[in-house]
Formats: structure tokens, C-alpha cells, sequence
């Protein structure tokens, strides 16, 4: 995963299994499985003829001669046309896995099978992701899509492999659009295999204790529609889930989930090693810090030639193996993933005798929670500490925009394993402040009475925006630059725009953005009267109450503006003006304040959210803040009567 490209997110869930014999034994199970929905399922969901349904997930895990082996088979029921998407499959396997297609075929609404898969119709792949040019990961894809509604389809595959560090790792979801009727996991495990398990309470649980297994059993249905708002949690913290690793693994190394640290002793024997340059990139270093005995400026001087010779590839650190490639591969050929050009920035430092700290941190705007009680792989993403005396340099190495010791929204206030063999330990990350995320804009209207007239617009941008507008600036065209932009502001009728988007020096975390904009229509007329609604100072999204958990707001938002209408009118004129505003909660702040000076309105506002996680029982309050702010924008008129 790339700082870059963090807002290419994912969601690949686990695949189950559960499969039916003949016609009558479909029907019957269709009827029961309606039955089981409306007599377990809280709440009831009400099925739109619309969806697709899975009717059936199930998954069936064993160990067998040190080899994970999981079989799965997947029962859907597809509605039409629009519903066809979901018959295109799509198998992800490791390079050196085993992926069995063990069947596949098309239901009509009978329960009549009227096409099997064939060998020849399963195509095997690279899989590769946007903004990748290489992957050791592979898909098998294949068709099941009929012409006559409803239809269902079902295949089961088993997948193998003697890598693995989760014996299981499972949701009750196939596809986060879609609801499940039933859904249920077998995992099998030897007696003689100590094991750690956590798993949601919602989800029922059985033991069956057997002479030689173990034999666990969940069953849910899943039918809440899933969808992502504003301050909620992640999607997989917000689902039922169960994970079992084994105390002992062998992956690469010998390793233990005992606790953290000997997790990071097992991280820090497979890395070991790792990092040492080649002849020629000694030669290159030695260059680059001649002369400089700043250990700041070292730093620096390296991270900038990492950031303006190397490339990013997208392999996650789950698919791509949790062996990293050596330094010396990323010498060769300039490019690697998180973890290759980690261990490559660590290289650099150790070849200048600097010591650095491979870290593993669950990377995204809205990551996952890391559950501190249960020690296994729960990270995606690495990136590198440096100890300066009482402080800690951090380094986000995919990225080329990133400035020297900025964690952004990506990593920023989460918990991380920092590897250093048995002394490894969960650190808690930096987290931005307001001031990391303050935004500044003046926008000065000149505007006639008919509501014509131009802007002059200078955006100060940080945090979250600075960080997406740092990609638009480096990767994107002109055109579509200017696209994004107009998307982004709030104002109505504009004709044209020229802008400029700048940045002081790399390791500033700020850009501006300049822009001249042609406008008309920015007027309401009554009578002889007109009104101004200014834009909002920040847009809101409609929030839903949470079931269970919190709220939770990642990072915290501050933005402020002010806004002048200059009005070229032949006369004076009277304005009355909305009144000036204060609020101020546990949550956040609202301030905004009019005033006219001769032909010129003047508002100055500023919405602050703080960063934090609230209660259920405290979402009306934090609804009726947001709520608040925004009706006060939204009454917020300017009426001018000349």
C-alpha cells in the first residue's frame, strides 16, 4: 500500500462454501434458508427483488502435513441484469499456492443446472492492481452469467498453502453490497496445535472436541447494508469476525505469537540481513554525505535521493509475501514495495551509521483498529523510525511527494510494531494537530448587480486536502486538475478559471493554490432587493446513528476563510447581515462575524472538529453540533437593498 495511493482502497473479502445436490434439495434449501433469515437474523432485512442475494457461504478449513488447506463454496442468487456483475469471479492465490476450481455451474430459477464450467472457461492471471506494473500474486477469473432471471449460480474452489500466518481470518460477507442469508466457517485443528482465537460474540459458536481435531464452528447470517459516512468506524471493525493464529508458525523462520515482542523477533530474524548496498550504491552515499556531519541533514539527504530515484510497485504486505526483497534488488532495478524500499531507506541509514527501525502500522485515512490484546499480523504497510535523541524521525518511503518526517492522514495517531528483535514493542504514532491541518482561503468577489464578476481565490491547503492535492498536482494534467478543482469548490455559475498550485520547498506541508475565476448569477433577486448565500465553510455529508460502536473522528479538521463582496454598484446601498455567531463544544467550534466597510461585505468564519472517539449515547449531541454549524451556513443570507 502507497501514501500516494491511499485512496485506492480495497476490499477483498473471504470466500465460503455450501453446495446442493439436486433441484428439490435447492428449492427446499431456498425456503428454509427464508425461514432461518426471518427467525435468527436481528434485524429482519427486507429484500429488494433487485439484489442479488448469497444464499449460502460457507467455509471449511483443515490442516493437513503442515499445509493450510481451506475449501469454500459460494451459493448466490442473481435477480437481473443490473445484478449481473456479481457472476464474474474472481479468485486471488499466492505464487506459490495451490488454487483448485472444484466446481462451478448455473442454476435456473428450477434449481436446474444448465451450464457447468469448463477448464477451458477459468483464465489464470497476473494480478495486477492500478498503479502496478509488477505482482507475485495471480487470479483465476471466470464467467457465470445466464440470460433469464432469476438464476443462481455456485462454485467452490479449494485454495492451499504452506505459507500462513491466521489459520483463519473471516467476515460473514462476500460482497458489502450484498446481504447474507447464511453464512458459517469450519476450522479443524489438531489437537496437538496451540492456537489463539478471537472472535465477535453476535456470532454463533460451537465445539465438537473429536480424537484427533479440534472442530470449531460459527454460523451468522449477515443482511445490514454496509455503508461508509462520515466518522465511523472501518468497515471490518464495524462486522463480525473471527481470527485463530497458531502460537508457533514457521514462515521463513521459526516464529511465536506469544505477544508482540516475540512477533517483532520473528520480524526481525526475516529482515535480518537485508540491508546492505551494493559496491555501487556505497560509492553513491559516500557522495551524497561527503562533507555533511549533521545527522538531520544525512537523514535528509538520503530520504530525498530514495524519493527522486525510486519507484513504488503495489504489492500488500498480506498478498506479496512478508519477506521483503534485499536493498540490493532495489539498487539494481530503482523500484520495490513498502517493504523492499523500507529495508532499502534502511540501507542508506545503516551505511551512514545511522540506526534505523523497520515498522509495521495498518495503513489508510480510516484504518483498522489493531486489536492490542491479540499479538499476530494485523498491519499492511511499513515504514521506518529513526531515533533523534528524546524525538523519533519518521519515514513514509513510497512515497515522492511526502515531505522529510510527515506522517500524514495515512499513518498518523495509530499504533505501530517497531522491530527490534526481542525488545520489539507496539508505539503509538504521531498525530496531527490543528495546526498540521489548518486550511486558510480568501476569496474576494467583485461583483455588479446583476451578480457578474470575477474572484480572486488563495488557498493555503494542509493535512488531508494538501495530501490529495499533492498527487493532483504531481500526477494529474491540466484539464484534469481543473476538473477536480471546480468539483471542489462550492460556488455556483462559474465561466472560467485560471489557477496555480505551489509548493514553498519539498518538506513544507502545504501547498497553494491560486486561481482567477470568471463568475455570474451570484445574486437572488427580491424585488428590487438581491441576496448573497455565501458558500459553506465546510460541506457535510449525512451521518446515520451508529448500532454499537463509535464515532470516531480520524484526524481533526480546521478550516477557516474569509470572504469579501466587493460590490461595484453606481449607488450606495444598506445591508442587513445575518448575525455574527459563536459556538463552541466538546466536539468542535463555529465562528463567523460580518461587517461592511463603504462598498464591501466582509465574513470571516472558522469550523474546528476535534480528532477523538465518542460514545454511542453521545451521537445526537455530536449530530446536533454538526447539525448546528450547518443551518447556521445555510441561514447564513446577505440581503443588499440599494
Amino acid at each position: 500500500m502507497s501514501f500516494d495511493n491511499f485512496l485506492l482502497n480495497f476490499f477483498y473479502f473471504l470466500r465460503d462454501q455450501f453446495s446442493f445436490y439436486n433441484r428439490w434439495f435447492i428449492l427446499f434449501s431456498i425456503i428454509s434458508l427464508s425461514f432461518f433469515i426471518l427467525l435468527i437474523c436481528q434485524p429482519v432485512f427486507s429484500i429488494n427483488p433487485s439484489d442479488n442475494i448469497v444464499l449460502d457461504y460457507n467455509t471449511v478449513i483443515r490442516i493437513e502435513k503442515g499445509k493450510l488447506v481451506q475449501d469454500e463454496t459460494i451459493y448466490i442468487q442473481i435477480n437481473n441484469q443490473q445484478a449481473d456483475w456479481i457472476s464474474d469471479v474472481e479468485l486471488s492465490f499466492g505464487e506459490h499456492d495451490k488454487l483448485e476450481i472444484l466446481e462451478a455451474s448455473i442454476l435456473n430459477k428450477n434449481g436446474e443446472i444448465v451450464r457447468s464450467l469448463k477448464k477451458k472457461d477459468i483464465i489464470t492471471k497476473s494480478d495486477i492492481s492500478n498503479g502496478t506494473f509488477y505482482e507475485n500474486n495471480f487470479v483465476k477469473e471466470f464467467k457465470l452469467k445466464w440470460h433469464q432471471y432469476p438464476y443462481f449460480i455456485r462454485y467452490s474452489y479449494r485454495h492451499t498453502t504452506d505459507n500462513f500466518l491466521y489459520i483463519a481470518k473471516w467476515y460473514p460477507i462476500l460482497y458489502k453490497s450484498v446481504p447474507v442469508l447464511r453464512a458459517s466457517l469450519e476450522v479443524n485443528i489438531p489437537k496437538e496445535m496451540k492456537v489463539f482465537m478471537h472472535f465477535t460474540d453476535s456470532l454463533k459458536h460451537t465445539v465438537d472436541s473429536m480424537i484427533d481435531v479440534e472442530k470449531h464452528k460459527w454460523t451468522s447470517c449477515y443482511t445490514d447494508q454496509i455503508k461508509n459516512q462520515p466518522f465511523d468506524l472501518n468497515i471490518f471493525d464495524r462486522i463480525p469476525s473471527v481470527s485463530i493464529v497458531p502460537e508457533q508458525f514457521n514462515y521463513g523462520q521459526e516464529g511465536s505469537f506469544n505477544s508482540w515482542a516475540t512477533y517483532g523477533a520473528w520480524q526481525s530474524r526475516i529482515i535480518d540481513g537485508l540491508d546492505e548496498l551494493t559496491p555501487s550504491e556505497k560509492k553513491i552515499v559516500d557522495n551524497l554525505i561527503q562533507g555533511i556531519s549533521d545527522k538531520n541533514e544525512i537523514i535528509k539527504r538520503l530520504y530525498y535521493y530514495l524519493q527522486d530515484n525510486t519507484r513504488y510497485i503495489n504489492v500488500a504486505i498480506d498478498e506479496g509475501g512478508m519477506v521483503p526483497f534485499p536493498a540490493s534488488y532495489v539498487c539494481n532495478n530503482k523500484y520495490g514495495d513498502c517493504k523492499a524500499l523500507t529495508i532499502y531507506m534502511k540501507a542508506l541509514l545503516k551505511y551512514a551509521g545511522i540506526p534505523s527501525y523497520y515498522t509495521l502500522v495498518n495503513a489508510g485515512e480510516n484504518a483498522i483498529n489493531i486489536d492490542y490484546s491479540f499479538p499476530s499480523q494485523q498491519f499492511n504497510h511499513v515504514i521506518l523510525g529513526i531515533p533523534m535523541g528524546k524525538d523519533t524521525v519518521w519515514l513514509e518511503n513510497t512515497s515522492k511527494y511526502a515531505p522529510f518526517n510527515y506522517l500524514g492522514t495515512f499513518t498518523q495517531n495509530r499504533y505501530g510494531l517497531l522491530v527490534n528483535g526481542n525488545d520489539s514493542k507496539l508505539v503509538k504514532l504521531p498525530a496531527l494537530d490543528m495546526k498540521n491541518v489548518e486550511n486558510k482561503s480568501t476569496y474576494k468577489f467583485t461583483l455588479d448587480f446583476d451578480g457578474r464578476g470575477s474572484i480572486s481565490m488563495n488557498k493555503n491547503m494542509k493535512g488531508h486536502e494538501y495530501e490529495a492535492y499533492s498527487f493532483i498536482n504531481k500526477e494529474l494534467d491540466m484539464k484534469k486538475q481543473k476538473d477536480v478543482i471546480l468539483d471542489d469548490l462550492y460556488i455556483k455559475n462559474i465561466e472560467t478559471i485560471s489557477f496555480k498550485i505551489e509548493q514553498p520547498n519539498r518538506d513544507q506541508s502545504a501547498l497553494m493554490l491560486n486561481a482567477s475565476i470568471v463568475i455570474s448569477d451570484q445574486f437572488k433577486k427580491l424585488g428590487k432587493s438581491v441576496a448573497v448565500t455565501p458558500f459553506p465553510v465546510y460541506s457535510f455529508e449525512k451521518t446515520v446513528k451508529p448500532k454499537e460502536h463509535p464515532v470516531r473522528v480520524n484526524y481533526p479538521i480546521n478550516v477557516s476563510d474569509s470572504i469579501i463582496y466587493k460590490l461595484d454598484f453606481p449607488d450606495a446601498f444598506e445591508s442587513k447581515l445575518p448575525n455574527n455567531t459563536d459556538i463552541e463544544t466538546k466536539y468542535g467550534k463555529y465562528r463567523q462575524y460580518f461587517f461592511t466597510e463603504q462598498n464591501q461585505v466582509t465574513l470571516q468564519r472558522q469550523f474546528q472538529l476535534f480528532s477523538g472517539s465518542y460514545p454511542i449515547e453521545e451521537f445526537n449531541d455530536f449530530q446536533s453540533f454538526i447539525d448546528l454549524v450547518m443551518d447556521t451556513q445555510q441561514k447564513s443570507v446577505i440581503i443588499l437593498n440599494p
